[in-house]
């Protein structure tokens, strides 16, 4: 059965948003918003797999703007599933929107909720007013949602050239806040500003993290520090750059169209992007041969050189094939999409090579695994980062 490989979907709900945060990947114009029916063909598609745990994935713009379809949606799949077949939520926001009978909501279904926070400093990229409510969000879910805040909430960092300078201090204010899990990432959009040095900066933020997280790692076990962990090195480096080649957990727009990943959906993203978007659609849920036809693209691996192997990408540092952390750097394809004029799927975003070598550098300091030191950075160092660290931490997050 071509559906077995189905892990699950990403479902775009809305293009419309209520930010309009200065480094977001979506582009498009206007206001469009799944029907009830396209969102129940996209479950009932799903179902069609045999895998027994699918996961859904809320999507948009905002998610929470349609909120009654999601509670549409997890009635609908209720109906639909038993013991031997059920759907994980996921849902990612802003949180504005997350008001007490959402939370609770949110919390009885078992939904995970990736909360896009970028901290004191760095916020205020996504609109003014807003890291204060967020501060007043994260304070009423501990107290009235607490197995939401500790087990299904996860803080989402998004890291640009302006607010590298933030970093650390964005870390140490999530752990003294007692958050669980964090989540760090470069946004994938154009820099022209980006150069070198830069990455002096960069280093000495994640010199700053590495020593917050050990502390409390050591003191607690709790923090769980994600994005930065060492990934699993893929053997055979030159396969497909991304796992959206696999097809297996497609987004579905809100028209209907079927695409790899969120990334590609039309109802996004600008015409500067439409070269790279447009030939990865793949169908139309609603389409009687849309199974047959994901089983052929997923065999021919797709037709974009966005998901050729990384022995052909470069950057304007070098050329992938002659680096050393090729094998465990992982580069969303589609950022060579918002590069100013580029048609080269091969050419990768030059911030996020340089935030991603650097992260790399201290991905076994950041595991929730290792204990020792490894990487070849001294034990010295860090008892040093840890002196420094201990120094500046909240005191709230040190127990």
């Amino acid at each position: 059965m071509a559906l077995d490989n189905l892990s699950g979907l990403s479902l775009i709900l809305t293009s419309q948003c209520n930010m309009r945060c200065s480094y977001c990947y979506q582009h498009a114009q206007g206001v469009r918003n799944m029907s009830w029916r396209t969102l129940r063909a996209s479950l009932d598609f799903a179902l069609r797999s045999s895998n027994p745990r699918l996961n859904l994935l809320f999507y948009g713009g905002e998610p929470l703007l349609r909120f009654a379809q999601i509670r549409r949606a997890v009635a609908h799949a209720a109906s639909r599933t038993s013991d031997r077949k059920r759907f994980r939520y996921e849902l990612v926001t802003n949180g504005l929107l997350l008001s007490p009978d959402k939370a609770d909501f949110l919390e009885e279904n078992n939904f995970t909720v990736l909360l896009s926070f970028d901290g004191p400093g760095s916020q205020a990229a996504r609109g003014a007013g807003t890291f204060e409510r967020l501060e007043s969000l994260v304070e009423r879910l501990k107290v009235r949602n607490p197995r939401l805040f500790n087990d299904l909430l996860t803080v989402v960092v998004t890291v640009t050239p302006r607010t590298i300078q933030y970093l650390a201090s964005s870390v140490d204010y999530f752990i003294g806040n007692g958050i669980p899990r964090i989540a760090v990432a470069a946004a994938i959009t154009h820099f022209p500003e980006w150069d070198t040095a830069g990455e002096t900066e960069l280093d000495i933020q994640f010199q700053r993290v590495c020593g917050s997280s050990q502390v409390l790692r050591n003191q607690s076990g709790k923090l769980r520090l994600t994005l930065l962990s060492p990934v699993r090195k893929i053997k055979e480096w030159d396969q497909a750059e991304c796992s959206a080649a696999q097809l297996s957990a497609p987004t579905v727009d809100v028209d209907g169209s079927v695409y790899p990943c969120p990334l590609f959906a039309r109802s996004v993203q600008g015409r500067e992007v439409a070269p790279f978007a447009e030939v990865q659609a793949l169908g139309r849920i609603d389409d009687p041969n849309l199974e047959a036809q994901l089983a052929v693209r997923r065999t021919s691996r797709l037709t974009s050189e966005l998901f050729a192997g990384r022995r052909f990408k470069y950057t304007r540092y070098r050329r992938c094939a002659d680096c050393d952390e090729v094998g465990h750097c992982l580069v969303c394809p589609f950022s060579a999409a918002y590069i100013p004029g580029n048609r080269d799927a091969s050419r990768v975003s030059d911030f996020v090579c340089a935030f991603n070598r650097i992260a790399l550098k201290y991905r076994d300091l950041l595991s929730p695994h290792t204990s020792e030191p490894t990487a070849g950075l001294a034990l010295q160092q860090l008892r040093e980062w840890l002196s420094r660290a201990t120094s500046s931490l909240p005191h709230s997050g040190c127990g």
